[in-house]
């Protein structure tokens, strides 16, 4: 990896931490999902993991399962985004300019290379689908706790 894409990795990392760290502050350390084994805690589907099992590690059919997969995560992202953004008194540009880092630092994080094989490949998109997931988590997290200051501020 060379020097300028950590440099670049580093500075969209702590942009990010930085916003992690308002998110905790706004919406309360439960926003934030923890590391944990169990995928459903961030919304993935049990039927994912199945889809998997049964592939017979056949890396079409693997892929398949994850296309799936990513579809639902994404769409789910995606309306947790609006719903977020429909929010009256949040910061919507701070929000979007959010949401391009997090983007952003997905991408950088799951990316493995321009020499990566198949195996690499399995493991980047299982990754997209897996920040995917744990980010729609988080933004529905934080669309439970926002209140605008109108209405008593964040629980």
């Amino acid at each position: 990896m060379s020097d300028q894409k950590r440099g670049s990795i580093r500075k969209t990392l702590a942009s990010f931490a930085a916003t992690l760290v308002l998110v905790v502050g706004v919406c309360g350390a439960d926003a934030v999902p923890q590391e944990n084994t169990e995928a459903d805690q961030h919304g993935i589907r049990s039927s994912y993991q199945a889809c998997l099992d049964a592939s017979d590690a056949v890396t079409p059919v693997m892929k398949d399962c994850m296309g799936e997969e990513m579809t639902y995560q994404d769409q789910r992202l995606n309306a947790a985004y609006r719903r977020l953004m429909s929010r009256h008194g949040l910061d919507k540009a701070a929000l979007r300019s959010d949401e391009r880092l997090w983007l952003k630092w997905r991408d950088e994080r799951c990316d493995v290379g321009s020499n990566a094989g198949q195996a690499d490949d399995l493991v980047a998109y299982n990754c997209m689908v897996r920040e995917t997931a744990v980010r729609a988590s988080v933004l529905e997290a934080m669309f439970k706790k926002w209140r605008p200051a109108n209405e008593g501020g964040a629980e």
